[in-house]
């Protein structure tokens, strides 16, 4: 195989080739399909109908361009492209013809990363909309930046784009970040901008009231605050932010970067259109200040459609693909769509790629719009081609690259190096290494652009690591929690992944359940975090330490209504009784623990009834140890109402939002 060519499998009936130095298959002595690396830079489109073999050779030509030292991007939105992070048994790859040496060249050379937003089941990953573009853009290239955060952010906060309130909030958004990105000002979080919208003259925007009326402004101030909270606070404030950086660098030296962009764990479409609006603009920012004569990345998207519909319709993702599939050959941006569905895709956009795989269609409608767009090129015998397309087998595609071959070329997919199965989310751990996710975790901390969360330094606290937080300008430590403030265990498992555990509760078979879920609400347990310092312990026993004592640092947790001692196994508990050192009772020692305003939760703050003075006495009675600090913290967790299907009767059922563990409490008020 040629170093720069990039193999798509094997040909069904042999077309000739266009005569050029550095090309020269297929021909009569051989059946392989390939195209130069350099053809990528004009786009791929890879069109077929469900079962076609589409997601196959998408995989393929990653694959390929891995092997060639690209790095890639790639937007997985069912879990189909994740399976790239798994190789294939060698000898079942060899025996269906796929080259031994490219099996051994991407097994060497790929380093494959598994992006989820808003998630731990991969590498989580956070967008911040409001970081400030590098600079050097062109005034254009500014405007256009800044109206596509505008256009997702009035999506994300839920106003219609079209309507009155919806253009004057846009307006208002647009002069806003206009003044703080001239500045070089960054707005550090959702919270700090809900507070400057209110005095838009601290950013020296003095005409705010001829744009927008002070009632708008105060009703966008609270919907900027709600994106600090819920599922929404995770999008922006959880995991590794979207940074080329971090996508383009890889872990072990001399590796390829793929960059797989696990989409599931986003139940909403509007998430899903901002992560990709977002990305799209990082790109594109990167490679015009990046700019690059060969192909320096490959930027897939798996079921474009609804990233980039046909007019009338304006994604947030839409107009920035267009200027990616526009611009991109200049830069050396490959950009490489796959659908089903090519009637529901922007022609226009589609129209850019210079290399077509066309695989089995049926629709009408589908067929039209591919004979529409190759009549605008240089073939002549489309109506027999689009005849073809109705009879092709799965993985059997017909390739149309008129800088490469003089007609179109039927071909069969060449065999996957990796497995070709969707990975479910639950199984995405197993293809994470800790070397790897451990390098990310320097990204997830401490970013000053403010890209992947709150800026935070570590300390060693109680039990465990503690995290700093910036509050009110100040750092404050979780020794120091201010009023009108409380500790807060931050939600792992949002209300999408916690009805999926919800459902394997419900009595029943594993198809026929007896019982549904009717509602589900988000409630806290209140709790007492406890700390304390011993010398050492073993069962109930102290233990002096010969030579120099170390005190050591422990936390422990009491029911803030009930008293009884938390206890976490199978399943969250409290108890009054337990038969364990208190040393070895801080469940909670990985959990991340930030501070909360309490006006700004999401839900109802219980009363601690229990009170402090009782804790106290009740660490020294259960004991024998003295409290050396005791704070209120919140436990996270979600209520669902379960109604059986005949009888009507009703049950509750409660999840924490933590380790995603079933609560064993009857009630939580």
């Amino acid at each position: 195989m040629n170093e720069d060519k990039i193999v798509l499998g094997r040909i069904l009936h042999p077309a000739p080739a266009k005569e050029a130095e550095d090309f020269d298959f297929p021909d009569e002595e051989s059946d392989v399909v390939a195209l130069p690396v350099k053809a990528l830079k004009k786009h791929v489109s890879i069109l077929g109908s469900s079962g076609s073999g589409k997601t196959v050779l998408g995989k393929v030509l990653i694959e390929e361009a891995t092997i060639q030292g690209i790095p890639s991007i790639i937007i997985d939105p069912q879990g189909d492209l994740a399976s790239l992070a798994i190789l294939g048994k060698k000898g079942n790859v060899e025996a269906e013809g796929t080259s031994p040496v490219s099996y051994a060249n991407y097994h060497n050379r790929a380093e494959v990363r598994i992006f989820t937003p808003a998630s731990r089941k991969g590498i989580p990953l956070s967008i911040n909309p409001l970081k400030t573009p590098p600079s050097g853009l062109s005034k254009e290239d500014f405007i256009r930046a800044l109206d596509l955060v505008c256009n997702s952010l009035v999506r994300i906060l839920g106003y219609r784009s079209g309507a009155s309130e919806g253009k004057a909030v846009h307006n208002f958004l647009y002069e806003f970040l206009k003044k703080t990105w001239e500045l070089e000002m960054p707005i550090r979080d959702f919270e700090e901008f809900s507070a400057l919208v209110l005095e838009p003259e601290k950013v020296g925007m003095e005409n705010a009231a001829s744009i927008i009326t002070d009632r708008e402004r105060l009703k966008l101030s609270k919907n900027l605050k709600y994106l600090s909270m819920g599922m929404d606070q995770l999008l922006f404030n959880f995991g590794v932010p979207v940074d080329m950086e971090a996508f383009l660098k890889p872990v072990e030296k001399g590796k390829v970067p793929v960059n797989v962009v696990y989409l599931n764990t986003l139940s909403s479409e509007e998430h899903k259109q901002f992560f990709v609006a977002m990305i799209a603009r990082e790109i594109y920012t990167h490679m015009l200040q990046n700019p690059s004569a060969d192909v320096q990345l490959v930027f897939l998207i798996d079921e474009i459609a609804p990233y980039l519909p046909p007019h009338p319709r304006k994604p947030p993702a839409k107009e920035m693909l267009k200027l990616l599939f526009k611009q991109g050959r200049k830069y050396g941006v490959s950009c490489v769509m796959c659908t089903q569905n090519p009637s529901d895709v922007d022609y226009k956009a589609m129209a850019q790629a210079s290399t077509w795989a066309l695989g089995r269609m049926m629709a009408k409608q589908d067929l039209d719009r591919v004979k529409h767009i190759l009549r605008t090129g240089p073939l002549t015998r489309y109506s027999e081609l689009l005849n073809r397309l109705t009879t092709l087998n799965p993985g059997e595609f017909i390739l149309i690259s008129p800088d490469v071959f003089s007609g179109p070329v039927e071909m069969k997919v060449r065999y996957l190096i990796t497995e070709h199965r969707t990975l479910d989310e639950d199984a995405l751990t197993e293809y994470i290494p800790d070397e790897m996710r451990k390098q990310f975790e320097e990204f997830m901390v401490g970013s000053e652009e403010g890209g992947g969360g709150i800026p935070a330094s570590k300390k060693e606290g109680a039990g465990g690591k503690e995290t700093d937080i910036l509050s009110l300008g100040k750092a404050l430590s979780l020794e120091e929690v201010p009023a009108n403030s409380i500790l807060y265990l931050e939600m792992r498992y949002p209300q999408h992944e916690a009805l999926k555990l919800a459902k394997r509760h419900l009595e029943g078979s594993f198809i026929f359940k007896k019982e549904k879920i009717e509602n589900v609400d988000l409630r806290y347990i209140p709790v007492w975090r406890v700390g304390f310092i011993s010398e050492d312990y073993a069962g109930w026993v102290k233990v002096p330490i010969i030579g120099k004592k170390e005190a050591r640092h422990h936390n422990i947790y009491f029911h803030g209504q009930s008293g009884d001692l938390l206890d976490i196994n199978d399943v969250v508990k409290f108890s009054d009784l337990n038969a364990r050192d208190p040393a070895k009772l801080d469940f909670l020692s990985e959990a991340e623990i930030t501070i909360k305003k309490i006006d700004e939760l999401p839900a109802k703050v219980p009363v601690f009834s229990f009170t402090e003075k009782q804790v106290k006495s009740k660490m020294e009675t259960m004991f024998g140890v003295k409290a050396q600090r005791v704070q209120k913290m919140l436990y996270p967790v979600w209520e669902f109402l379960i109604r059986e299907k005949e009888l009507k009767q009703k049950r509750r059922l409660f999840i924490d939002g933590v380790f995603g563990k079933k609560v064993s409490l009857e009630r939580i008020d």
